[in-house]
């Protein structure tokens, strides 16, 4: 059994699993990763329909719950039993109709992974298994939803060009697409850079590319090598391994 905490979070019942990473941030009634939720509240809207793509414990699916309101649609994506079952026990406790749980890993290819714990109810994905503790169902969201979806939130620990790869139609409709970026977990997931070309599927298909500042606000990156020195740069000067990303529309931008 799940131990934890339900918390007022975003109009909701939260369910904080014990030990959890963000537990004394979301116990404070404080909202973990500031300068994502800032962004949600750029592009999101009322009536929208919005996928958090590893949902993690739910703070970022019910904050979006929040802003699309009882028009609007959150499926949470997440694919870690002990994430899922705090996510299930939040949707229950708040009575919510709006959120849709999907307990599964996106890829772009379905079938069984293997998951690694990183860290309490922080997981990563892999297809070897000698490192890993449980299995996870793996499918490509074009075949699961059916939604015109207009903002997509994706942080799944490196494995995120497949699960984009996986989610081609999803995208021919342009939703705003935030994005955690960390050479360093692509290359320990798939064992090769794939930074560069998670940024080429994004800038192919004509978005334009934006780093979350720390603030909230954000800054134009204009090209592959600007998106990938943002991020050495971050690595060197703030001492941290990834950065949040915004990839939007090239028709939504006046640059």
């Amino acid at each position: 059994m799940l131990n934890g905490t339900l918390v007022s979070f975003c109009g909701a019942r939260l369910f904080v699993p014990e030990g959890h990473f963000c537990e004394s941030i979301l116990l404070d009634g404080l909202i973990p990763e500031y300068h994502v939720n800032a962004v949600f509240h750029k592009f999101v809207k009322t009536g929208d329909v919005v996928v958090d793509i590893g949902a993690n414990v739910g703070f970022h699916t019910f904050a979006l719950r929040q802003i699309v309101g009882d028009t609007g649609k959150v499926y949470a994506v997440e694919a870690d039993i002990d994430n899922a079952t705090a996510i299930r026990t939040s949707i229950l406790k708040s009575g919510d109709t709006r959120v849709f749980l999907l307990p599964v890993a996106a890829g772009d290819t379905p079938g069984i992974l293997t998951v690694a714990t990183k860290e309490r109810t922080n997981a990563a994905f892999s297809s070897q298994g000698e490192s890993s503790n449980t299995l996870a169902v793996c499918v490509r969201l074009d075949d699961v939803i059916q939604d015109r979806v207009d903002f997509i939130k994706i942080d799944i620990e490196g494995a995120e060009i497949s699960a984009v790869r996986g989610m081609t139609r999803i995208l021919e409709a342009r939703p705003v697409v935030a994005s955690e970026f960390c050479p360093h977990h692509m290359q320990m997931l798939y064992g090769s850079d794939r930074a560069e070309e998670y940024l080429q599927f994004f800038f192919e298909r004509s978005y334009i590319c934006y780093y979350i500042m720390p603030s909230g606000d954000l800054e134009h990156l204009s090209n592959i090598e600007a998106a990938l020195q943002k991020q050495r740069w971050a690595r060197e000067t703030l001492e941290v391994i990834l950065i949040d990303l915004v990839f939007i529309p090239s028709e939504r931008v006046a640059i």
